[in-house]
């Protein structure tokens, strides 16, 4: 398998609704990064490539048989569409391909952005909000201001209603992403070029990312994605008594304050 020439790699591990598309459209704005979406997703294969070379694409069916040959497929694709860019990324979620987990644990040419949110009550209402409503993502328009993207028309605008949040299912959201990102965190103990990130940091530590995959740092940079819920969590969820209680008796009471 011929590997493509790019300088640098880089892989962020995420979760959804963890400010990863965010991380990734503000890399890709960098005039040295390519930073591609979910090229594993299990139903497509999401590249930050124009429309002339998104045909070009692996298919699901080989990029599922073959994931590492349909990595290099797009690094060449990368190459060849943004030849200016010499850093090379995508994001991978934490339940997607294993082989590819393990490829880019492995092999330390990637440099790793572990991207995690704290407050995890505010990804599962975020989670179940994209969810109900079918808008996963929220870009600005010409005026700056937030435009929903992938929404169907069937969904009104305006913000969404108060959700009620199942306990149960919480704590078991809460339980098994803090148990995927031990699990990964363990694997890469002694790892060097691992770079551990909290979404709620994004912005502060945006410059730090920059050089932590060795390209010049440019102030100058768009910021087209907005927060699609900037509402309090209190206005978003309908039964906030039993939740605050729930936080509280686990130790997680700070996760109310957003």
């Amino acid at each position: 398998m011929r590997r493509m020439g790019h300088a640098q790699r880089f892989c962020v591990i995420a979760q959804a609704r963890t400010g990863s598309e965010y991380l990734t459209t503000r890399l890709n704005e960098h005039p040295q990064i390519v930073c591609h979406r979910e090229l594993f997703n299990p139903h497509a294969v999401y590249s930050g490539l124009g429309s002339a070379f998104k045909a070009r694409l692996p298919s699901v069916e080989f990029r599922d048989a073959e994931p590492l040959a349909a990595l290099e497929q797009v690094a060449a694709l990368s190459e060849e569409a943004f030849p200016e860019k010499r850093v090379f990324g995508f994001k991978l979620f934490l339940k997607h391909n294993q082989d590819v987990r393990k490829h880019v644990r492995a092999d330390v040419s990637y440099r790793l952005i572990v991207l995690e949110r704290r407050n995890k009550l505010a990804q599962f209402v975020s989670t179940q909000t994209a969810r109900a409503t079918g808008q996963w993502t929220a870009r600005a328009n010409k005026k700056g201001e937030a435009k929903p993207s992938n929404k169907p028309s069937a969904v009104a605008d305006g913000p969404p209603e108060p959700m009620a949040v199942d306990i149960d299912r919480l704590a078991h959201f809460v339980e098994i992403s803090t148990k995927r990102y031990a699990l990964f965190n363990k694997r890469i103990t002694d790892r060097e070029g691992v770079l551990h990130l909290h979404s709620e940091d994004l912005d502060e530590r945006f410059a730090e990312v920059l050089e932590f995959l060795g390209v010049d740092v440019t102030p100058e940079l768009r910021i087209v994605r907005l927060r699609q819920n900037p509402a309090p969590l209190v206005e978003r969820v309908s039964n906030w008594d039993a939740v605050v209680k729930w936080l509280e008796s686990h130790g997680h009471a700070d996760w109310a304050v957003a």
